[in-house]
C-alpha cells in the first residue's frame, strides 16, 4: 500500500478520498488496470465531481451504501453529469435515484475489479457494504479468509468505523454483532474505508475502558492534528 496526499494505492486500485461536510468522506475508486471509475457515497457531490475532473476520471457507477442524505444526496447529480452511469445501491431500502438495486452476495464488475455486496442491516434496515477484489482472483467469499495477503478493499459506509461501529438507528445489537463477525472473515489486510472521521472520539472512549488503547488514541490525535485522515484502517486492526 502506498499513500500520496489523499490518494491510497493498494494492489488493485487507487482510492481517492474526498472531504465532505464536517466529517464525511466520499470516495473515488479507480481500477489501476483500466481506469474504470466508481464514486462511493457522494453525499456532497460538488467536491467529489471536482476531484474527478482534477484527476481526469469519468465514473461509470455510483456505489451507495444506504439511504441517508449525507451518502445519497449526490446520486442525481452524477446521473445528470455522466450519460449511462448506474447508481448501485441496496435493494432492501429506498435509495434516491437508484438505477440498479443489489442484494446480499450480488457481484458486478468495474474494469478488472469485482465488487461484492454484503448486507449489513442495523444502522439502517437496508445498509450494505462493498468488498472490492481483483476480477482474475474471483470474488472473495465473506466466509473465506484463507489468503490474508489478497489485495482487497472494503467500503463500509456507516457499519464499521475505525475503533467502532455505526449507530443502531433501525436495527439491534445482535444484528451489528452479526455484521462484525461476518466482516471479520474478510482477509485481514483488507483496507477499510469508512464514511466518517470518528476515529479520535471512538478511540478516546475505548481508551477510557481499556488503557492499552491509549497509544493508538494518541497516535490518532497526532494524525488529525497534522490535518491528515486516520483512514484507511484494516480488517485485521478492527477485528
Amino acid at each position: 500500500m502506498s499513500t500520496m496526499a489523499n490518494t491510497v494505492s493498494h494492489g488493485v486500485a487507487n482510492v481517492h478520498m474526498v472531504n465532505m461536510f464536517d466529517d464525511n468522506y466520499g470516495y473515488i475508486l479507480q481500477d489501476r488496470d483500466t481506469g474504470a471509475t466508481a464514486v462511493v457515497d457522494p453525499g456532497d457531490p460538488e467536491p467529489v465531481f471536482a476531484r474527478c475532473q482534477e484527476l481526469g476520471l469519468s465514473p461509470s457507477i455510483v456505489l451507495c451504501t444506504h439511504k441517508h442524505a449525507d451518502h445519497s444526496a449526490g446520486n442525481k447529480f452524477f446521473l445528470e453529469k455522466y450519460s449511462g452511469l448506474d447508481v448501485i445501491g441496496t435493494q432492501y431500502e429506498s435509495i434516491p435515484d437508484m438505477t440498479k438495486p443489489v442484494g446480499d452476495g450480488d457481484t458486478f464488475s468495474l474494469g478488472s475489479l469485482t465488487i461484492e455486496t454484503l448486507y449489513t442491516p442495523c444502522h439502517t434496515k437496508g445498509h450494505v457494504v462493498f468488498h472490492v477484489t481483483k476480477k482474475s482472483t474471483g470474488s472473495k467469499s465473506d466466509t473465506d479468509s484463507s489468503d490474508s495477503e489478497t489485495p482487497s478493499i472494503l467500503f463500509s459506509g456507516d457499519t464499521l468505523f475505525v475503533g467502532g461501529c455505526g449507530k443502531f438507528f433501525e436495527g439491534t445489537p445482535e444484528q451489528m454483532l452479526t455484521n462484525m463477525r461476518r466482516l471479520k472473515q474478510l482477509p485481514g489486510s483488507t483496507l477499510v474505508f469508512c464514511a466518517h472521521e470518528y476515529t479520535t472520539s471512538n478511540l478516546k472512549f475505548l481508551a477510557s475502558v481499556d488503557p492499552t488503547v491509549a497509544p493508538r488514541f494518541e497516535q490518532a490525535v497526532q494524525i488529525r492534528g497534522a490535518g491528515q485522515p486516520t483512514i484507511p484502517s484494516t480488517i485485521g486492526a478492527e477485528a
